[in-house]
């Protein structure tokens, strides 16, 4: 699943052989490739390969068209001839003015100040006290690296939760593609399962005696949804039931990404559709839009906060969820393709589309810009500077997450325009 796929992320269907994953994040060092390999057990005799949230798009990364443009369209990067580049090893130097002018267009603050996770330890710190100390440590600090910066407006403990939510979900996501042999159909199995696990666990155990716990990972899933490891428990119940329905999308939205892996899909023109309907059924990014908009203080008044909440804040999720999206498309874009992946969003669109990749790259872009004034627009309609504010936040950091981790290779577009660090 990728924060990076979780992003959410976080829905990725192959179209070819190419490999449609995101590098994890590494210790200094440590020896590269498309993913970080590591013992998720002691108990496991297989490796793992770990990544990232290709942040909330790559466990999330999928395919999915471009937003519908607006009557009146929100200013948009320039375009580029289809001449000017295309394919596997595009030169970075064609990219950089239309990526430098993309990231102005969003008012994004390329300053150290604006884009550093400064309390990343204390929040990988919280994730492993809310119970997320299982978890091997490279899942830890890309979970909590998401937590941190992309919901920076949120006390630290509610970052911890997000982050413990994201490493989750992106070891899940590796381990139904990574493990191999029994192991592996034994775990897509438990997958298959994981909804009558959580839901009637007496059931589970008369129907499948002697089969035992589902893998530890998902047995850890099970406890963070029905406790308050999460933040939604018990105090926004209605959300702690979106949490969990989205939980169980991504589970079937797993298992038929395997089945695509192992009988792949050539798509075509009347299929447009497809590709971001299986993105939005792994209901990733869904779950980290209504992080977003998550209440920490109230008026006084539980009926003025609900009335709030959905009348004010709700219209936000579904530009909120193109945003994670097609935030995520743009700027894993150069990564990807410089690693020869075929069956990526913008690649895809292209193909849908028959249009020239670069053009396919901008009108992403372009999705992205309006989302962000609409939600701009939205967050200016509830009269709340706290609210604007938030937005303003989100946006950042969200850019910052990726631009700050080298294995996005977005220093290589941008050529020393940004100066903000980087930390992994």
């Amino acid at each position: 699943m990728d924060v990076c796929r979780l992003t959410a992320s976080l829905r990725c269907v192959r179209t070819s052989s190419s490999r449609c994953r995101a590098e994890a994040f590494q210790p200094k060092g440590a020896a590269h490739s498309s993913l970080l390999r590591l013992l998720v057990s002691p108990t496991l005799n297989h490796k793992v390969q770990a990544t990232c949230v290709d942040s909330l798009s790559d466990s999330v990364r999928c395919q999915g068209e471009a937003a519908v443009i607006p009557a009146k369209p929100a200013p948009v990067v320039r375009l580029v001839r289809s001449d000017e580049g295309g394919g596997a090893g595009m030169n970075a130097s064609v990219l950089t003015p239309v990526y430098i002018d993309f990231l102005q267009s969003m008012s994004f603050s390329r300053s150290r100040e604006s884009c550093y996770p400064e309390l990343l330890d204390v929040v990988v710190a919280g994730v492993k006290a809310n119970g997320g100390s299982h978890l091997p440590e490279p899942y830890i600090k890309s979970g909590a690296c998401f937590g941190h910066l992309v919901y920076s407006f949120h006390p630290v403990d509610l970052q911890a939760k997000i982050g413990h939510f994201t490493a989750l979900g992106l070891m899940a996501d590796d381990l139904a593609s990574n493990l191999t042999g029994a192991a592996r159909e034994r775990y897509l199995e438990d997958m298959r399962l994981f909804h009558m696990k959580f839901t009637n666990p007496e059931g589970y155990a008369r129907l499948y005696p002697g089969r035992g716990n589902l893998h530890a990972v998902l047995e850890n899933f099970i406890v963070y949804l029905k406790t308050d490891q999460n933040p939604f428990f018990p105090t926004e119940l209605r959300l702690h039931s979106l949490m969990i329905k989205s939980v169980f999308d991504f589970m079937e939205a797993n298992l038929q990404e395997q089945h695509y892996e192992r009988h792949p899909i050539e798509y075509t023109a009347d299929m447009s559709q497809l590709p971001r309907f299986l993105r939005y059924k792994s209901g990733v990014s869904e779950v980290f839009s209504h992080f977003v908009i998550l209440q920490t203080s109230s008026s006084g008044s539980a009926s003025r906060d609900e009335h709030f909440f959905y009348n004010e804040l709700y219209p936000m999720v579904p530009e909120l969820i193109d945003f994670i999206d097609f935030g995520n498309d743009v700027l894993s874009f150069y990564k990807e393709l410089q690693e020869g992946e075929d069956s990526i969003s913008i690649v895809t669109h292209s193909r849908i589309h028959n249009l020239p990749l670069l053009q396919s790259l901008q009108e992403r872009m372009e999705a992205v810009i309006h989302s962000r004034t609409r939600l701009m627009a939205l967050a200016d309609r509830t009269g709340s500077d706290a609210i604007k504010d938030r937005i303003v936040k989100f946006f950042q950091g969200f850019m910052s997450c990726h631009i700050g981790d080298k294995r996005y290779r977005l220093d290589e577009v941008l050529r020393g325009w940004y100066n903000g660090g980087s930390w992994a």
